[in-house]
């Protein structure tokens, strides 16, 4: 009986070890896809590697110098005796994983960050080239992907990979190679981290500050915005009493508005002092009899108004501040159908103000 409890004691701890390890590799795995998460957000954001590589190595940064904060546990293990690496020691100072990823300027498909256009598939696959189907890094599309790796690999063009998540505890354990002659006892577990922010028309934006350009005072129908290309639109005239037509008074195609930062808000006539003339221009359609922002843009009034103006388009833009594709805070009372109608115009509106979003 003795023997038999000895034996189910040693089966035990072994299981408890592989449990334990797969905790640490379970952490490490949230740690990098956390890290990756906010990198690709930022790289999309900023349009900046750099930017994005520097947002993990803060996402690890350990102040205190205790090398306590990291992608995962890295330790220092001395060489064992036989197969088994019976004796081995580990290093008694705490080590984890401080990744620095490759800004990739070569943008090649299996680099740490690879921009690229994003296509939405449900069975999304990367495959062993990493490869994958939901994205082309040929197109110059505004999508942007962040990989993180612990694998072992060497000589990935622009790309980086760390060691592999050694097991701990239960590297006394029987866990056998594979046919290739890997061990995951021996060699590590491998952990990937990826994520694609893509770009979508925003729902919301800001009010201007010293930092970035926020919500304009005046607005624009969705009418006359979509046939117009990027650059200088027809002549307009600004009225006293906020509208904006054209010369010939046929047709108000925009107006000073209230203070308009939320899709799906009213346009509300304002006085010509109220709001800035540059930034995002709240692009609207009547919805159920009444005008409400279905949209932005980026825009710039040039002119003294009252009077002759000249209103400058801009192009379809991921700003790095002040805009947002989610709704936040109280949203007007609107119907289900109302509602769809909106997002429907939103998604559909060309040279729209965009804003980041994560997507996979």
């Amino acid at each position: 009986m003795m023997i038999l409890v000895v034996l189910l004691l040693f089966g035990i701890l072994a299981i408890a070890g592989a449990i334990i390890d797969m905790g640490y590799v379970s952490l490490a795995r949230l740690q990098m896809q956390t890290a990756t998460d906010a990198a690709s957000i930022e790289g999309l954001r900023t349009g900046d590697c750099a930017a994005a590589r520097d947002l993990v190595s803060a996402t690890f940064d350990d102040p205190a110098g205790q090398r306590l904060v990291g992608a995962g546990p890295d330790p220092t293990l001395t060489g064992g005796v036989t197969h088994l690496n019976a004796l081995q020691a580990l290093d008694p100072e705490p080590f984890v994983y401080k990744p620095e990823l490759d800004t990739n300027p070569g943008n090649t498909p299996e680099g740490d960050m690879v921009r690229g256009a994003f296509s939405y598939t449900p069975l999304a696959m990367e495959d062993a080239t990493y490869t994958r189907n939901d994205f082309d890094p040929d197109t110059g599309g505004p999508a942007f992907l962040v990989r993180m790796r612990r694998s072992n690999e060497e000589n990935i063009p622009g790309g980086t990979s760390g060691r592999a998540i050694p097991f701990l505890l239960a590297r006394g354990g029987t866990i056998q190679a594979n046919s290739d002659g890997y061990s995951p006892r021996i060699d590590g577990i491998t952990v990937r981290a990826t994520s694609i922010a893509d770009a979508r028309p925003a729902l919301r934006v800001g009010l201007p500050t010293p930092d970035a350009p926020g919500v304009t005072g005046f607005a624009l129908s969705r009418d006359y915005w979509i046939p117009w290309p990027p650059g200088p639109l027809p002549a307009a005239i600004v009225h006293p009493d906020g509208r904006i037509t054209d010369p010939l008074l046929v047709q108000t195609f925009g107006r000073y508005v209230a203070t308009a930062t939320d899709t799906g808000s009213l346009i509300t006539p304002a006085p010509l002092t109220g709001g800035g003339t540059t930034g995002f221009v709240p692009i609207y359609d009547t919805i159920s009899g009444v005008e409400r922002v279905v949209g932005f843009g980026t825009a710039q009034l040039i002119g003294l108004v009252p009077g002759p103006v000249t209103i400058v388009k801009g192009p379809a833009t991921v700003p790095p501040l002040n805009a947002t594709a989610h709704l936040a805070g109280p949203r007007p009372a609107l119907s289900t159908t109302d509602w769809a109608l909106i997002l429907q115009l939103n998604r559909a509106l060309p040279d729209a103000l965009l804003a980041p979003v994560l997507v996979r």
